[in-house]
């Protein structure tokens, strides 16, 4: 098949919910509106999420794992939808995540009309090798990758006539400034063939810009209800106002960036993990012996070694003993030098900590016995419980409030809806209880910190409920603290833009309301990228409110979590205001707990070298 065949492609994706009905009714609109081409994405859930997905440690894992179990229908009924498919005129294809799932299919994989390889196996030389092998066309996306690996990736396939590359942005939904479709044409440019955009935006009308920009095939997901309970309802497709095309193109110097090599964004390397695979082992594995495939399933979450990374260690001896179920990472195969006590005292008299989770509490305190610390909460810890006499007695404890209340819900203790509302306010009173208990421990208030960022009807209004709630917490011996909140956050895989906690004007309101805050650096950085002005006027205006810190790197107005040797001028400005306050400061270096904490390391010895 010709990419010009396939033209526009509607990805039903989950947007089924697990319902085949839902599914064939996607169909029968996508045949109504003359699209031409519909794609399912097959997994089979026994090849999908490891053993890792059941134990918290990670938050993303929570969220995907229990959506594809929810969404999951099985290979019969997919050749079912490809048979109603094609009896309504339509081209069927369907993405694979894994090659031994094409064998689900047995004969039948034959009369699909083409394949897809998911940007999070762009590795997976497998799978691809077993698609192109199916005389189909091959669709392979990019997202998440830096140009290495698509150079890699595609450079091994090059002699193949039945692929093509897909521009894609691992953000859902990706907002304007993220969309880079000036790839499109770098990617057509030096791989000299046609080239796709597969879209997770907001608005659909951007799908007229990349194909503008020279896409040939252009995949948008498709839903019945953007409002729907769901990952990817919201970045999926309804009719809209047309208006919205001239904000569009207001906005194309931004959506026609990225002529040049590729870097992942934060939202892409959070979806790389969450949907990626890495190396884990089937059973301990003692130091010395050499690392054999047999002795390891790939699965996800992608927080360890994958394909490309194990090329170099295959056959090596460990260095490190390697307990069952843990994904290989350089903490095993690497020798690293311990942690100086020199770097931990003036971390402890500084008050510099960093964030747990129930689950790797104890392994980090190994590695980092610092005295400050804050719990980062999922909503899957809080219905798995928590006992504050698991944890040490001589510590700085604060804990961080769940993002979230379910896999597809912000925590919204206000919202209209009574069944959200209520489950957010008992994750407050659980949360609340375990600050309690800890402060029986450590004899030392512990304050909670939470993202508060949905407004229902006027900013006013808003401000005020969160002022009632500090009240409420303080009557039982509680406190609540507000953090400062980023212009853009990454929710769901998706930079969404936030219009509370993050403007000078905001900073006014709080120091009117005297709402107690947790100055994040790096939110304030991209904050003030954002909306202008300088670190220190904001401290005269809210100096005063706040009790706690964090401290991570930034740059732009939405990638935060950087290694601080990386960050901006303005956040390296913020770092330096932050350090200085007379709190506890909490490291938030994005994903710095992996590889034995090797992140955190590296930014405590940043921070060492640069304020001791």
């Amino acid at each position: 098949m010709h990419p010009d065949q396939l033209g526009l492609v509607g990805e039903i994706g989950i947007n089924h919910d697990g319902n085949i009905d839902t599914a064939m009714r996607l169909i029968e609109a996508l045949s109504r509106e003359e699209v031409g081409s519909v794609k399912l994405q097959y997994r089979s859930l026994s090849r999908s999420y490891g053993e890792t997905s059941a134990s918290g440690i990670e938050l993303g894992d929570e969220i995907v794992g229990s959506e594809l179990a929810r969404t999951h229908l099985t290979s019969t009924q997919f050749v079912q939808l490809r048979n109603y498919a094609q009896k309504m005129k339509l081209r069927c294809g369907v993405s694979f995540f894994t090659a031994e799932d094409i064998q689900d299919f047995g004969n039948e994989i034959h009369s699909f009309d083409f394949f897809k390889v998911p940007s999070v196996e762009l590795e997976n030389v497998d799978l691809i090798d077993q698609l192109l092998r199916l005389d189909r066309l091959v669709l392979i996306s990019t997202g998440g990758h830096s140009e290495a690996a698509v150079s890699l990736a595609f450079g091994r396939i090059e002699g193949f006539e039945n692929w093509l590359p897909m521009h894609a942005v691992m953000n859902y939904p990706t907002a304007t400034h993220n969309a880079k479709l000036g790839y499109i044409r770098y990617l057509a440019e030096k791989w000299k063939r046609p080239v796709g955009y597969s879209s997770h935006d907001v608005d659909w009308e951007v799908c007229l810009i990349a194909a503008m920009s020279g896409a040939s095939v252009v995949e948008r997901h498709v839903t019945h209800n953007h409002s729907a309970r769901g990952l990817d309802h919201s970045s999926s497709s309804e009719p809209t106002e047309m208006g919205k095309l001239s904000q569009l193109l207001a906005d194309l110097p931004l959506l026609a960036s990225g002529y040049h090599r590729r870097a992942s964004n934060q939202g892409e390397k959070a979806n790389v993990q969450n949907l990626g695979r890495s190396y884990y082992s089937r059973l301990v594995i003692p130091e010395g012996r050499p690392i054999m495939k047999s002795d390891f399933d790939y699965r996800s979450p992608r927080i360890g070694y994958g394909p490309t990374d194990m090329q170099s260690v295959w056959g090596n001896p460990l260095e490190v003993t390697i307990p069952k179920g843990r994904a290989v990472s350089d903490q095993f195969v690497k020798s690293a030098p311990p942690v100086s006590r020199e770097l931990i005292e003036w971390a402890d008299n500084l008050r510099v900590g960093i964030p747990v989770r129930p689950g790797d509490f104890h392994e980090l305190q190994k590695v980092l016995p610092l005295r400050t610390l804050e719990f980062h909460l999922s909503f899957g810890d809080i219905e798995r419980g928590l006992d504050a006499k698991d944890y040490p007695k001589d510590r700085n404890y604060s804990i961080h409030l769940p993002d979230y209340a379910t896999p597809t819900e912000l925590l919204d203790p206000f919202n209209e809806d009574d069944g959200l509302a209520n489950l957010s306010l008992k994750i407050l009173a659980t949360t609340r209880d375990f600050a309690e208990a800890l402060q029986d421990v450590s004899q030392q208030v512990v304050p909670v910190v939470g993202s508060f960022s949905v407004v229902h009807s006027s900013l006013p209004e808003f401000y005020t409920r969160q002022r009632e709630l500090v009240e409420i917490w303080k009557s039982k011996g509680a406190t609540l603290l507000h953090q400062w909140l980023p212009p853009y956050a990454w929710y769901f895989g998706g930079s969404v833009p936030l219009s509370v906690f993050n403007t000078q004007e905001a900073a006014k309101v709080c120091a009117d309301m005297q709402i107690p805050l947790c100055l994040d650096s790096a939110h304030l950085a991209m904050s003030l990228t954002a909306e202008g002005g300088k670190p220190g006027d904001f401290v005269k205006i809210v100096g005063d409110y706040v009790a706690h810190a964090h401290l991570a790197g930034s740059s732009g107005i939405d990638s935060e979590g950087v290694a601080l040797r990386d960050a901006d001028a303005y956040s390296v400005s913020t770092v330096e205001l932050v350090i200085a306050l007379n709190c506890n400061k909490i490291l938030e270096r994005w994903q710095g707990h992996l590889v034995g904490g090797q992140g955190f390391i590296e930014d405590l010895q940043y921070l060492h070298y640069r304020f001791r």
